[in-house]
């Protein structure tokens, strides 16, 4: 009989996943909502119930004994104290937002992947991405030579295996009508010859464009406008702040052409400390410039386009957070 107790109690204590867990407040969370039967002990069939587990703000410092929960698919444990981070044993999982913690390592096992990891203000990549081009900014730029054409080419494209067959192309742009264009592999464009047919357009005024999918996807929004009849500048990033991290590099764009016997210049300024440029004009026909800040906190570029006493302003806003956690894989 007295073996046969030993025995007993040895499987119990291997079977309590609790008994795993050295953070107070994790151990207290799952014994409230995972204890079925009350005894004060969370066991292996009651663990591998669980598919979801919420522990948001809860000053947690370790989730140790997360791996007893097998068929767990959604962690939240963001906004905590955790530094590292071990779910090589939660093959299921599908989504993780442990973002505003000091994590500096996630352990995952090979060849394990979760879909949605949000890590820190990490901002996943969005799956359908817009951009311009300007084909008269750019051919003035390749040969003088050329007669340039005053035309646009808007284009979507989606970062997944199967994108649907088409997307929608919105504008505020006064008269502009909705545009359905066919995804050709993961790629759809928008083209006009000329400007005008886009809408009435102002000349210096910005406007929008975006792309959307029939299951409500939508693209980040370009900024464009005119002078007169001449392409003037563009962002392709949000107008809110997004999210990078130090020496990230950030591609912006400004085409402007001022026309025969016209002047007029854009002029470039970045705000934010920790920047590794430093202008403020000469910006020439079209420029793609790189910039990085090795410095946290919101950051501007700011586009000024000044012609004919007429001002234009654009602005980019760039939050620069810490850098994220490194990703290590167990065997």
């Amino acid at each position: 009989m007295a073996a046969l107790m030993v025995l007993s109690v040895a499987c119990t204590k291997d079977n309590d996943v609790c008994t795993k867990m050295n953070d107070p407040a994790f151990k207290a969370y799952c014994l409230e909502r995972f204890d079925t039967n009350g005894d004060g002990k969370i066991l292996k069939d009651e663990a591998e119930q669980v598919m979801e587990i919420d522990v948001p703000s809860m000053g947690i410092s370790s989730l140790k004994g997360i791996e007893r929960f097998t068929n767990l698919l959604e962690l939240d444990c963001s906004s905590n104290n955790i530094k590292s981070l071990d779910v090589s044993n939660n093959l299921k999982l599908i989504r993780l937002d442990c973002r505003d913690n000091p994590v500096e390592v996630i352990y995952i096992k090979r060849g394990q992947t979760i879909p949605e990891l949000i890590k820190k203000n990490f901002v996943p990549k969005r799956r359908l991405h817009a951009t311009v081009y300007d084909y008269y900014s750019r051919e003035y730029q390749e040969s003088s030579a050329h007669e340039p054409r005053n035309s646009f080419q808007f284009k979507a494209e989606f970062n997944v295996e199967n994108p649907p067959e088409s997307v929608t192309w919105e504008s505020n742009v006064p008269g502009f009508q909705p545009v359905t264009s066919q995804v050709l592999g993961t790629t759809a464009e928008l083209n006009y010859e000329n400007v005008s047919e886009i809408g009435e357009l102002e000349a210096g005024k910005l406007y929008k464009m975006f792309a959307k999918a029939p299951d409500g996807t939508v693209s980040n929004c370009v900024r464009f406008g005119i002078f007169g009849k001449n392409p003037l500048i563009y962002f392709e990033k949000p107008e809110i702040p997004y999210t990078e991290v130090p020496d990230e590099k950030v591609v912006f764009s400004v085409f402007f052409y001022p026309g025969e016997g016209e002047s007029g210049t854009p002029s470039i300024k970045t705000i934010g400390e920790g920047c590794n440029r430093s202008f403020n004009s000469g910006v020439k026909i079209q420029e793609d410039e790189p910039i990085r800040w090795n410095k946290t906190g919101v950051k501007k570029v700011v586009v000024l386009f000044e012609k004919n006493g007429k001002y234009t302003l654009d602005t980019l806003h760039v939050n620069i957070v810490e850098g994220l956690p490194e990703i290590k894989i167990l065997d």
